[in-house]
C-alpha cells in the first residue's frame, strides 16, 4: 500500500523550508522535521482519556462514606477484569467506581458506576502513528547542481544531475498513560529511492544515498537525466516534471498491517535550452 503526499512548485527548483518541531501537541500543524523524532503523544492520548477527572463523588450515605475505584473483578479469569474490543480495534477494560464502608469494605450496591476505558498497548498505538507520519514528511527539495544558475534552465543532450536536500529519517513516537496502564510505540520512515519523471517521456531512478552524495561534475552519476528535447518543442513552455521520494515504513513493535511504503513528491516546471557551443564543463566547479 502506498500513500502520496505532494507539492506543486510554481517555479523551477524552488522549495519552501518550514520550521522544525520535536513536540506535536493536540491539533498541532505538521511542520518540516526531516531527520528528527517527533513526539505525538498529545495527538494520540485522547483515545485513552479515562475521564477520571470528571468523575463525581456520589458517597452521600454516611454508612458508605468512602469513594473508591478499581478494575472490574467481573471476570473470574486471570485478567481480573471484563474486557471488550472497541470499533477501532483497541481493547477496552471495564472499570468500576463505588462507595464503601472503610471499616467493613462493604460496597453500597445502589450507586456502583462502570466505565469502559481504552487499555494502552504498544500494538494498538502503531496504526494511529502510521496514519500520522505522512503529515511530517515534506515533498522532496530538489536542486540541479549543473543547471544554468543565471537563467534557471537545464541543457538538452547534456547529463543533468539532480539532488534532494531533505532526505532524513523521520520517526513519530508516542507514550500514552491512563489508570489502566502506560504504553510506548514508534513508526519510522526511512528514505529509500528517488525517481524523476522528466515530462518529455523519460525518467531516472537512484537511491536516497546517491541523491544526497556530493556533486562531482566530471563523474558519471546515478541521479541524473539527459533531456533529448529542448522546451522549445512545447512552444517555449517548460516541461512539467515530477520527482518522487519513496520511503520505507517500519514500526516498533512491528506491524505488518501498516503501509510498507509511502511516497512524497514535488512537481517542477523545468526549462531546457539547446547548447549553442561545445560544452567542456558544466557547473560551479568549472
Amino acid at each position: 500500500m502506498r500513500i502520496r503526499v505532494g507539492l506543486t512548485a510554481l517555479a523551477a527548483c524552488v522549495a519552501t523550508a518550514l520550521p522544525a518541531t520535536v513536540d506535536a501537541g493536540a491539533g498541532a500543524e505538521p511542520t518540516n522535521s526531516q531527520g528528527r523524532t517527533i513526539n505525538v503523544s498529545a495527538r494520540v492520548q485522547g483515545r485513552y482519556d479515562d475521564g477520571r477527572s470528571g468523575w463525581t463523588n456520589p458517597c452521600t450515605n454516611p454508612d458508605f462514606p468512602t469513594f473508591n475505584d478499581a478494575r472490574s473483578s467481573a471476570d473470574a479469569g486471570p485478567t481480573r477484569g471484563a474486557t471488550r474490543t472497541g470499533s477501532d480495534g483497541v481493547r477496552e477494560v471495564l472499570w468500576e467506581a463505588w462507595c464503601e464502608n472503610p471499616d467493613t469494605g462493604v460496597r453500597d450496591p445502589s450507586n456502583l458506576q462502570t466505565f469502559w476505558i481504552a487499555d494502552p498497548s504498544p500494538d494498538a498505538l502503531v496504526p494511529p502513528l502510521a496514519a500520522l507520519i505522512s503529515e511530517y514528511l515534506d515533498p522532496p527539495d530538489v536542486e540541479w547542481p549543473n543547471m544554468n544558475k543565471e537563467n534557471n534552465w537545464l541543457f538538452v543532450k547534456v547529463p543533468m544531475d539532480f539532488r534532494v536536500n531533505n532526505l532524513g529519517e523521520i520517526t513519530v513516537t508516542a507514550t500514552v498513560t491512563n489508570i489502566v496502564g502506560t504504553a510506548t510505540a514508534s513508526v519510522t520512515a526511512t528514505p529509500a529511492t528517488v525517481s524523476f519523471v522528466s515530462g518529455e517521456g523519460g525518467s531516472s531512478t537512484c537511491t536516497a544515498e546517491q541523491a544526497t552524495a556530493p556533486y562531482v561534475h566530471a563523474a558519471t552519476d546515478a541521479c541524473e537525466y539527459t533531456y533529448e528535447l529542448s522546451s522549445t518543442v512545447q512552444g517555449g513552455a517548460a516541461f512539467g516534471s515530477i520527482t518522487t521520494m519513496d520511503w520505507a515504513i517500519t514500526s516498533t513493535p512491528a506491524d505488518p498491517t501498516i503501509p510498507a511504503t509511502l511516497d512524497t513528491w514535488t512537481e517542477q516546471s523545468l526549462l531546457v535550452s539547446e547548447v549553442q557551443a561545445i560544452v567542456t564543463c558544466i557547473g560551479n566547479d568549472c
